[in-house]
């Protein structure tokens, strides 16, 4: 449980017990809202941001210590290309993206030089939370691509976000989403 910071200290003592050792942590948690409301209740929205940005925080926090002991570590955290753009109609996932994404750039520099700390926003991957009706109607009648990304392709950019000579603190994995994003959004918002 990503939200809970003892079970996060756990699995850190667990992964120092079989591997002695702690160089990388990928924080790849993340839900999206039950429904596609402009204005979801404080109970979903608290969810969400809780999962989504609580639930990279801690695990990154019970990390910190033996990552920095091992000399040179990184953190990868994925966000989504939402939090960066918006476009959502899931205001609580834009946010908690969002705030994912920004939370990497303050980490980044806070934790430098022994812990590199980037993050990768990918936008739709074909993944289980993707695959709901009213997703797969907006996307294949928008302008985006006419599928979803593949989970493959955020593997490669998140391996070079654990790779030693990465520097930035967020890569994008679009596509033409972000180009054709505006017309997609607007189609969305008139189903």
């Amino acid at each position: 449980d990503v939200t809970d910071d003892a079970a996060c200290a756990r699995l850190v003592e667990q992964a120092l017990a079989r591997f002695g050792r702690l160089t990388t942590l990928v924080n790849s948690a993340g839900v999206r809202p039950v429904a596609a409301d402009p204005a979801p209740p404080p109970a979903e929205w608290r969810r969400v941001v809780e999962v989504n940005l609580t639930g990279t925080y801690l695990p990154s926090r019970a990390a910190l210590g033996a990552l920095r002991a091992s000399g040179a570590a990184s953190i990868t955290n994925l966000a989504s290309i939402y939090g960066l753009v918006g476009g959502s109609m899931a205001p609580s996932y834009a946010a908690s993206k969002g705030g994912v994404a920004n939370l990497t750039r303050q980490l980044a520099l806070n934790w430098a030089p022994t812990v590199r700390v980037n993050c990768v926003c990918p936008g739709v991957i074909e993944t289980p939370m993707t695959r709901f009706p009213r997703s797969t109607r907006s996307w294949t009648s928008s302008g985006f691509r006419h599928r979803r990304g593949e989970p493959a392709k955020v593997s490669v950019p998140a391996a070079r976000a654990i790779a030693s000579w990465l520097a930035r603190a967020t890569d994008r994995i679009v596509g033409l989403q972000t180009n054709e994003r505006r017309r997609a959004e607007s189609r969305m918002m008139a189903e």
